[in-house]
C-alpha cells in the first residue's frame, strides 16, 4: 500500500488493522504514539531529509521573522527538533 499524503497514510494505518509496518520519519511516531512503536533503522540505512525555512516578501514583521530563522539555527533551536524526532 502506498499514500499520496501524510493524513492519507495516518487514516490508513489507523483504520487498516492488516497492516503491520509503516516507513515513514521518524517524527511521525511523536504525534501517534498511542498507536505506534518506533523501530529505528540502522544509522547506514535511514534517509534524512532538509527542513527549510524562509521568509515571504508579504510578511507583516520582517524583524521577527528574521529572529526566528536565527532561533532555528541555534543550538535551542536544534533541540526543539530533536525532541520530535529530527536530526
Amino acid at each position: 500500500m502506498t499514500a499520496s499524503t501524510s493524513a492519507e497514510a495516518i487514516e490508513s494505518w489507523k483504520t487498516t488493522p492488516t497492516l503491520d509496518a509503516w516507513i515513514n520519519f521518524e517524527s511521525w511516531h511523536y504525534r501517534l504514539e498511542d498507536v505506534t512503536d518506533l523501530v529505528r533503522l540502522p544509522k547506514e540505512e535511514r534517509i534524512y531529509r532538509g527542513t527549510p525555512v524562509v521568509s515571504t516578501h508579504f510578511y507583516k514583521n520582517k524583524e521577527s521573522a528574521r529572529m526566528f530563522i536565527d532561533f532555528l539555527k541555534t543550538e535551542q533551536g536544534h533541540a526543539v527538533f530533536q525532541k520530535w524526532g529530527w536530526e
